[in-house]
């Protein structure tokens, strides 16, 4: 019983200080863009699939307009991709 108590408690300390927020995804990339630096940007909209986290949930609302950095501007438009999610420090990276 005291396992169970301490398991809740550390379960919810962590979920309450070190919250990082995630969401599992299938969506579609749209905007692919290079900026003036020569980066490839891309966002993810049309999910048919979004699945916030149930400790520390990702809503669909913040990822709708985000950019996010293509590294081997790979990514066409329209293109499926899927992933998780996760937000840090007000960073929202795919992974």
């Amino acid at each position: 019983m005291k396992l169970v108590i301490a398991l809740l408690f550390s379960t919810l300390s962590y979920s309450l200080f070190a919250c990082t927020q995630e969401a599992q995804f299938i969506g579609k990339v749209s905007g692919h863009r290079r900026s003036v630096n020569n980066v490839c940007l891309f966002k993810v909209d049309s999910f048919s699939w979004f699945g916030p986290s149930v400790i520390c949930p990702l809503v669909e609302g913040e990822v709708s307009g985000y950019e996010f950095n293509d590294k081997e501007c790979a990514l066409k438009e329209g293109e499926s991709i899927s992933g998780v999610f996760i937000k840090n420090d007000n960073q929202i990276e795919i992974y």
